[in-house]
């Protein structure tokens, strides 16, 4: 009998249950569409690093030795340790991509993840997808340190260029060309996200990185041209081989019977010594410069005691910092964890970005479901006030007349949440997954389940249930006998604005409203909050669609100032850069990674990676403030991030420390500006300044507006083209396009956006205005009798709802840019955008709710003309 009368009174109640139904489906939707990504993406990394034994420890050196290695293997807390080489190239046969080359003699840690077609991701019906290869006609091959003609190529950069196993690839590093074969496209978890250095984001075909044996590097071409280059000289063979070198103590013998020592050795000299030194001797002046840790889960536990006893912030991975310094002798110049590589942070801080979002929309939605719950429930109990003294009378329990309640909108909210946990991860989180793995490379990504999606679903039933249970217990204490009759008026009180001396001058229809709001306060909240909700969602969606412009205008006419791009090898010295830049009217920058710190000697926790720009002050790349707008550094000062120097809490005046990352030395600089960039963090600086320090200065690249193209060095069946020193040029306006069309997703948070917030002020509005004319249906009936036009009657019905579109509009505005700037930089330190909502964002934002409030009243205020009188006022009887 109960449930019968249920389904009538909601069936009575359409619209304001509609509502309950969509905002419960909404908290749930959004929720679990967001965390079926991070579910699912966190498995598929948790799986992703596990089969490839991620490393606990990335140590970085100018050179670690054997011995080195034995002694951190030696130690207790440590499982395995590895040592590689990392050296930068390109690929002249695929339009100069930047290759970062892996040498090593064993993979026993961050081992290469062998592509699986049916694994690596899904395909589409017609064959093609930007992130799974689909021309791997060949079986992979296992990596093998001890093939010579071998490499190991990612799957990314081989689909993008249809790259497949058995096919001849070529490769170039310091101006040596060589070619090998793809034994096996991998992944590895260091690119779970990255781009190359001259891209502003992702782009698969620009990148490519290769693991090879030691062997399978050309050492004796290498050798031969940085000779030739004098990058090599005696020196620095006698450095790297200890003075332990046959061919090198052979020449120093044969130089003393002439009265000659080492120093007098020449470059042709040099390279007849070097054709008699074998490979290995050789390999010595490609020092390993990675040393990669795991250690024991019980060492890893008793660090986590151990940090926790102290409270000192540490990861258990640089808890063992001053261990392995001891065991390498202090022999290296920084040590790291997974945190500070940011092919591997960039998706943890996604997916924590993701998390926040869905916990975050799923209160705000739940929230304002709360409103429309406390505001439907209290009038339709009140209404029903006759009905519960009738059934308080014949004997039935005032709890079971709670639940028969309370199951309104415990039935809503399950079939709303019910719907949102099937609908959300199959049209979000799928979503969601296939735009990630357009910028991220992990295997067997799809959207998961979780249990906290139940526990979250019944917190929001819950909830509700528990809201509809408050709206009406207080009717609930009354006595039958009391509740039979008509509730007693409400006491009339002056309200605050009549004492007001202009309360006269008010008109009716504006005095009438504000007596209303102020005896229904949950329907005056209801109203505004879920406007203001919905201005803040509106702020957003334009926002994000004008964020694209922005940063496009900022990082392309700002910052890069200029029109191609020349990367440079290290083969040639700087002052040779000097001359091509001078003939092509350009500047020449210096890129690299840094280690910083706030204060000398810091610890691990004290230190972070960072970036460091050489620039020449020449107006092509230039630096931005705060304000993004274009500036200059101070000579002998340096640049630092905005972000960055908020999190180490350094300004203007103070000094940092930093070092580069592959060598020892560290050097001493003072800011002299805070400036932004969109997606980099870390410091900026003069050519004279980083010199002045005595850190080596190496050119990376050669920017220009004049048109470069035909300058990348070819060697080809023993004829040459372009210039030597340029590995590749690149078209600004190319990677800008590719920049773009990254950003394309920002295109769905709009829709997404926009659609959100008009369904939260039309359900807001719609119940406000439903509530508002139900509960003075008796009033404007009354008004209707006096000889009130309808006309009149629909301003008075229709002011209220535009009053509170107002107020919740000039509520979130002030809400819109600091949480819109919050959203877009919560996915890691290195983002730090600058959001400039201009007056007229606000002026659109505000007119489109304003628009939408309109339209809602209208739906109420047609009503008036058909309301009828007699049979309205009958129940005042």
């Amino acid at each position: 009998m109960l449930f019968r009368k249920m389904l009538r009174e909601m069936r009575g109640n359409l619209g304001q249950f509609i509502s309950i139904f969509i905002l419960s489906f909404l908290a749930i939707f959004i929720y679990a569409g967001f965390e079926a990504n991070v579910v699912g993406s966190g498995k598929a990394v948790k799986d992703f690093h596990e089969e490839t034994n991620i490393a606990d420890a990335w140590i970085y050196s100018e050179g670690f030795t054997e011995e080195n290695l034995e002694n951190v293997r030696d130690l207790d807390s440590v499982d395995k340790a590895q040592l590689r080489t990392e050296i930068r190239g390109t690929t002249p046969q695929f339009g100069g991509s930047q290759v970062d080359f892996y040498l090593m003699d064993e993979s026993i840690i961050l081992k290469p993840y062998l592509y699986d077609p049916e694994k690596a991701g899904k395909i589409s019906e017609d064959g093609k997808s930007t992130w799974v290869n689909k021309l791997n006609e060949k079986e992979n091959q296992p990596f093998d340190a001890e093939d010579e003609e071998g490499v190991w190529l990612n799957w990314s950069f081989a689909n993008a260029w249809d790259i497949s196993v058995g096919d001849e690839i070529e490769l170039e590093h310091n101006g040596v060309v060589f070619s090998r074969i793809v034994r096996g496209l991998i992944m590895e978890p260091e690119y779970e996200y990255t781009k190359a250095e001259k891209d502003a984001d992702t782009n698969f075909k620009n990148l490519a990185y290769v693991y090879m044996g030691y062997d399978a590097f050309p050492i004796r071409e290498y050798v031969t041209k940085l000779i030739n280059s004098e990058k090599i000289t005696i020196d620095t063979i006698k450095e790297a081989t200890e003075g332990d070198n046959e061919e090198l103590n052979k020449l120093e013998d044969r130089l003393a019977e002439y009265g000659m020592t080492l120093d007098d050795v020449d470059k042709d000299m040099l390279l007849t010594m070097l054709d008699n030194m074998s490979d290995e001797d050789l390999m010595r002046l490609v020092p390993y410069t990675t040393m990669l840790v795991t250690f024991s889960e019980q060492a890893k536990e008793n660090a986590a005691e151990k940090i926790k006893e102290e409270k000192s912030g540490l990861s258990e991975a640089l808890y063992y910092e001053e261990a392995l310094a001891e065991a390498l002798d202090d022999n290296y110049a920084v040590m790291i964890d997974s945190s500070a590589v940011i092919g591997i942070d960039r998706v943890r801080s996604e997916l924590e970005q993701h998390d926040t979002f869905s916990y975050t929309f799923a209160i705000i939605f739940l929230i304002v479901a709360l409103l429309v719950i406390s505001t439907t429930m209290s009038r339709l109990v009140e209404k029903q006030r006759t009905q519960i003294g009738t059934m308080n009378a014949i004997g039935m329990k005032r709890w079971k007349i709670a639940l028969h309640y309370m199951s309104y909108s415990f039935f809503v909210a399950l079939l709303g949440a019910a719907l949102g946990l099937v609908a959300g991860p199959l049209l979000v989180g799928e979503m969601i997954v296939e735009m990630l793995m357009e910028w991220y490379m992990i295997p067997n990504v799809v959207a998961g389940f979780s249990y906290k999606f139940y526990i979250v679903a019944a917190v929001v039933v819950a909830t509700c249930v528990l809201a509809s249970f408050f709206s009406c217990r207080k009717l609930l204490k009354v006595p039958p006998a009391a509740a039979l009759r008509p509730a007693a008026p409400r006491k009339a009180r002056r309200i605050l604005a009549e004492r007001l001396p202009i309360w006269k001058k008010f008109s009716f229809s504006t005095q009438y409203n504000l007596r209303d709001v102020t005896r229904a306060p949950m329907r005056c909240i209801m109203g505004i909050v879920g406007t203001m909700v919905g201005t803040v969602l509106v702020i957003y969606a334009f926002g994000c669609y004008l964020l694209v412009d922005d940063i496009v205008e900022w990082n392309f006419d700002k910052l890069m100032n200029y029109d191609y791009q020349m990367v440079l090898t290290e083969d040639e010295s700087a002052d040779y850069f000097d001359g091509i830049a001078e003939d092509v009217d350009g500047e020449l920058i210096m890129s690299d990674y840094i280690e910083l710190a706030a204060k000398p000697h810091a610890t691990a926790l004290e230190k972070s990676k960072q970036s460091i720009t050489v620039i020449e002050g020449k107006g092509l790349q230039n630096v931005t403030d705060e304000k993004t707008q274009v500036t200059s550094l101070t000579p002998g000062k340096v640049a630092i991030t905005s972000r960055l120097a908020k999190k180490m809490g350094v300004g203007v005046g103070d000094k940092i420390y930093w070092h580069i990352y592959s060598k020892n030395d560290w050097y001493e600089s003072e800011i002299g500006l805070i400036n932004r960039t969109p997606e980099t963090a870390g410091i900026t600086m003069l050519r004279e300044d980083l010199e002045a320090t005595g850190c080596e200065y190496i050119p990376t690249s050669i920017v220009t507006k004049m048109d470069v193209m035909d300058y990348t060095y070819e060697e080809k069946d023993g004829k040459t083209s372009g210039v030597k020193g340029i590995s590749a040029v690149y078209n600004i306006d190319e990677i800008k396009e590719s920049f773009v069309e990254g950003y394309s997703v920002i295109n769905y948070l709009f829709y997404m956006m926009m659609a959100f917030s008009i369904i939260t002020v039309v359900v807001v509005l719609y119940n406000s205005g439903n509530l508002s004319f139900h509960e003075r249906l008796k009033e404007f009936a009354t008004l209707k009798v006096m000889g009130l036009s309808t006309g009149k009657i629909r301003r008075i019905l229709n002011q209220e709802n535009i009053w509170f579109a107002i107020l919740g509009i000039l509520l979130g505005i002030p809400l819109g840019k600091p949480s819109l700037i919050a959203m877009m930089n919560s996915n890691g330190d290195n983002f730090d955008y600058y959001v400039d909502v201009p007056v007229y964002l606000y002026i659109l934002s505000a007119a489109f709710i304003l628009i939408v409030a309109v339209l809602v009243s209208r739906m109420f205020s047609k009503k008036i003309k058909k309301l009828d009188m007699v049979e309205t006022l009958k129940g005042m009887e």
